[in-house]
C-alpha cells in the first residue's frame, strides 16, 4: 500500500480506485451522462416485453409463493453510495420505501 507523505493516514491508491472505477463505466458504455439520463435510455431501449419474458422464464422454475407477479421498470440507475444503496451496495430499505412509495403503492393496487 501507498502512502501518501502529506497525509500518512490517508490511502493514495484511492484516486485509482475512482479512475478504475470510471474506465469499468466507460466500457460498460457508461460515458458522461448522468445517471438518470443513462437510465431513461437504457429503460426505453429495454422494452417492457423483453422484462416480461425474463420474468417468465424465471418464473417458471421457482414455485408459485416464489415467483414474482407483479414489477416495474424505475428509470433510474442505482450506484453503489448513492441515495438507494450504501458504499458497500447494500440497499437503504427506508430510504427506497420512502422516495419510491408511489411506484410500490402501485404494485400493490
Amino acid at each position: 500500500m501507498k502512502v501518501n507523505p502529506a497525509n500518512p493516514g490517508s490511502n493514495a491508491d484511492a484516486g485509482s480506485k475512482t479512475n478504475h472505477r470510471a474506465s469499468r463505466a466507460q466500457d460498460r458504455g457508461l460515458g458522461s451522462e448522468k445517471p438518470i439520463e443513462q437510465a431513461r435510455g437504457r429503460t426505453q431501449r429495454f422494452h417492457n416485453g423483453e422484462v416480461a419474458s425474463a420474468v417468465e422464464r424465471g418464473n417458471r422454475r421457482l414455485n408459485s409463493n416464489e415467483q414474482i407477479k407483479k414489477f416495474t421498470v424505475l428509470p433510474t440507475v442505482w450506484l453503489p453510495d448513492s441515495d438507494e444503496l450504501t458504499p458497500t451496495a447494500k440497499v437503504k430499505r427506508r430510504v427506497i420505501n420512502v422516495k419510491y412509495a408511489k411506484e410500490i403503492e402501485d404494485l400493490y393496487a
